[in-house]
């Protein structure tokens, strides 16, 4: 009887020692946190409409004259700290032209609330910059620069009777707004088109030397210029999960070119909002993305749906704690803090958020890699966010940024594999963080369908010591995402083939944005990091899988 006993003693003693031994190595586990942040009481805050006629813009030689309603929105805090830092906010392009756009209207809830922040708050009037539908049918190269000239004779021709305003003349605003501006500090919002033109300001601004755009911050935008460095200022962008105004999703690209660049010295961040719609951030426009049949995916995903409200919810307290954290009103927290994991939901809301600082050093680049490990690893090219429109496939199918991305594909197929690679930097000590910009290939088989994906990071100093962190599948960087397989026309196969070809086309077809997975080096205790000589991946977490790799940067 005795001897019965020691055998299951002995048994638990072990399996105790094993586990112990199993979970040493691993010192924590990244948390999955939200970002929270209060708004101030907007209940009480008026919005003026101003009507002050019309400005002349410059047209080419040989067609009418042009011209573009001053008109708008505003709102002023109810604080005495004035001169206030004054926010515009510049609609998309709409359906509508000419005076009866009222797209700027739309605008109405967050400029109450960015009023009760403490700013002055106006949505002015662009359409003039989105009219002469004829110049674009005549010459659309031509047009497209008038676009972004217009837009900065209409910013001007608002600045002049602010500036008249704040000097005490009653010019039309409907409010009295002297001594309230603050020129010095005007932060931009740019929706859909206005998105990149907002860009076209910053750089007029700078050109001129005039130092007043403090902040850019572009929701579902439009990129005009891939070759030219963005403004080095703020800059904040939405991306919302379902847009057929642009499904490619070109405002992921800002944020690509300033990490491929290195030289952008402020903060810079994207959120990719899951289940946003591209519509619902301006009231004035009713159409639903999520609705219209050029978007073939949606429907695939009603789950991720947000509503119309929800989304105005988010965007108040997505520009607000920006602007908090850009004025200096509030320490840099959340995405915006290195020293913080990443957040996978923001406010409430699911997101796929990454952040750039001016400090960030890459030290591994699938570009130039250094790895090695028991997995298949293959490099190809992928592009952050792909999408294809199986009723118009001549069109690119895939979203090019530049040449595409290199990425460093890694496919596992059982709990033993791992990966290592050499950073180009070993001194860690300096920094805060470690961030790995990564995405479940949802497109590859071998990942089932709907599950995320995790793993282990591990650093290795000069003398040997490591240490561990689980990634759990739950970070959003490693989410799996909706797609679809496109079926090729029948009709002309050998065309198809030559469309596969030169648009890089993979026969599936979805989102799968690139992201941050930020790990603060606080996580690696006891070792030594101005000596890092490894990095490991370890794919323990899920049975087989496939991710994409593309850089590694210390924050």
């Amino acid at each position: 009887m005795r001897k019965r006993l020691l055998i299951p003693a002995a048994f638990i003693i072990f399996l105790f020692t094993a586990c112990q031994a199993q979970e040493a190595y691993v010192d924590t586990t990244l948390a999955l946190n939200n970002m929270a942040f209060e708004l101030a009481d907007a209940s009480n805050m008026t919005v003026h409409n101003f009507n002050l006629g019309f400005v002349e813009l410059t047209t080419p030689e040989g067609y009418e004259n042009t011209v573009a309603p001053i008109r708008g929105i505003i709102s002023l805090p109810n604080t005495n700290n004035a001169p206030h830092p004054m926010v515009v906010i510049l609609h998309g392009r709409g359906g509508f032209y000419g005076e009866e756009n009222l797209s700027y209207a739309g605008f109405d809830y967050l400029v109450a609330q960015l009023a009760a922040q403490g700013f002055v708050a106006l949505s002015i009037s662009v359409s003039g910059t989105f009219d002469n539908s004829w110049l674009a049918m005549h010459d659309f190269g031509v047009f497209h620069d008038l676009e972004q000239r217009w837009m900065v004779e209409i910013f001007e021709a608002h600045l002049h009777y602010l500036t008249q305003a704040n000097a005490g003349q009653d010019v039309g605003h409907g409010i009295d707004l002297a001594a309230l501006l603050n020129f010095y500090e005007i932060h931009l919002i740019g929706h859909s088109r206005s998105g990149a033109l907002v860009d076209s300001l910053a750089r007029a601004d700078i050109k001129q030397s005039s130092g007043r755009i403090a902040s850019l911050i572009r929701l579902n935008p439009l990129v005009f210029d891939h070759d030219t460095p963005h403004p080095d200022l703020p800059i904040s962008i939405l991306l919302s999960e379902f847009d057929d105004d642009f499904p490619d999703h070109p405002g992921q690209s800002v944020f690509d070119d300033i990490l491929i660049r290195g030289n952008h010295q402020s903060l810079a961040s994207v959120v990719y909002l899951i289940g946003g719609n591209h519509n619902f951030a301006n009231r004035y426009f009713e159409e639903d993305d999520r609705e219209r049949a050029f978007f073939t995916l949606a429907h695939e995903s009603e789950e991720r749906w947000i509503t119309r409200e929800e989304q105005e919810y988010f965007i108040l307290h997505y520009v607000a704690s920006f602007l908090d954290v850009v004025t200096g009103r509030r320490d840099p927290w959340g995405i915006f803090n290195p020293s913080e994991p990443q957040p996978v939901s923001m406010f409430g809301f699911d997101v796929i958020a990454s952040t750039y600082s001016g400090t960030a050093v890459s030290i591994f680049s699938a570009n130039e890699r250094q790895a090695r490990g028991k997995l298949e690893a293959t490099e190809h090219t992928q592009s952050p966010i792909r999408y294809g429109n199986p009723h118009f496939f001549i069109h690119p199918i895939t979203y090019a940024h530049r040449n595409g991305l290199e990425l460093l594909s890694l496919i596992w197929r059982d709990y033993d594999a791992k990966i290592t690679f050499v950073p180009t930097q070993n001194n860690f000590s300096e920094h805060q963080a470690l961030s790995i910009y990564a995405s479940v290939d949802s497109s590859n088989e071998i990942n089932p369908t709907g599950q995320s994906q995790g793993f282990t990071v591990s650093l290795k100093d000069e003398s040997g010591a490591s240490k561990r962190v689980v990634i759990p599948s739950g970070v959003s960087a490693l989410i799996f995402h909706p797609g679809m397989v496109f079926e090729l026309p029948e009709f002309d196969e050998s065309l198809s083939a030559d469309i596969m070809r030169e648009n890089d086309f993979h026969p599936w077809q979805g989102s799968m944005p690139l992201a941050e997975i930020r790990i603060p080096l606080s996580h690696f205790s006891d070792i030594d990091l101005s000596s890092i000589v490894e990095i490991g991946i370890y794919f323990d977490q899920t049975p087989s899988g496939a991710v994409m790799l593309w850089e590694m940067f210390l924050k």
